[in-house]
């Protein structure tokens, strides 16, 4: 949240959290499509040097991040509703409030909202930790597992590029030879 937005006495303040909101179900949305993504492509195997304990914990914390961009907005969602304030997207259209007002949800969906945002700047932590320790102290090329699927395509792409800029160049180098041999004969 932005300071503007935490400021009681700002009259920004409404504009802002229908911002975080936005963006709250812009993620949510994004999420949905993500995991779909994913069931239908589904990822590369853990790497064999891992060993139990640190597979469940990559696939734990994997879905948790999944949970977490689901949980957030949805707990967001509910805590706007149930207190009757409406989300207006990005200034675009209302969403409808499915849920009616009640003062107790909208109490509890606040607490939840709240608790969702620790435990996701924990996993973000916890990911970033996991990422610098694979990378700096086991160097296991785990990351390579992440960007390996990305960089096979683009490594293939270029390497088609180049075989293909490799052909044309020598292609006009031949055909240029005998007019080269004019000039410089």
């Amino acid at each position: 949240m932005t300071p503007a937005g935490l400021d009681l006495d700002n009259p920004e303040r409404e504009n802002w959290y229908n911002v975080h909101k936005s963006i709250g179900l812009t993620i949510l949305g994004l999420a949905i499509v993500r995991l779909v993504w994913r069931w239908a492509n589904p990822p590369p195997p853990l790497p064999g040097t891992l060993g139990y304990l640190e597979r469940f914990a990559a696939l734990l914390s994997h879905w948790r991040l999944y949970a977490a961009l689901i949980f957030m907005p949805a707990s967001g969602y509910l805590f706007s509703a149930v207190g009757n304030h409406p989300v207006n997207w990005f200034g675009l259209f209302t969403v409808p409030n499915i849920v009616p007002y009640s003062a107790a949800l909208a109490h509890f969906g606040g607490a939840l909202h709240l608790a969702g945002q620790w435990a996701l700047y924990d996993l973000i932590i916890l990911h970033v930790i996991a990422t610098i320790w694979h990378i700096v102290v086991r160097r296991d090329g785990a990351l390579d597992r992440t960007l390996s699927a990305q960089n096979a395509n683009a490594t293939k792409e270029a390497e088609v590029s180049r075989g293909r800029a490799k052909n044309v160049f020598d292609t006009a180098t031949r055909r240029a030879a005998p007019s080269l041999d004019v000039l410089t004969g």
